[in-house]
């Protein structure tokens, strides 16, 4: 999803459902609370 994000940013138009870009923001939270726990230990 990343690869296809940046390759549609850059160079083709593509419109995302919210559904999809709500999953994909929760996903990033869920992985900087990972990141933030791991730094913490």
């Amino acid at each position: 999803m990343l690869e296809d994000a940046y390759i549609s940013s850059r160079y083709l138009p593509r419109s995302f459902s919210r559904e999809v870009a709500e999953r994909a923001l929760t996903f990033a939270e869920r992985l900087l609370e990972v990141f933030s726990w791991l730094e913490g230990s």
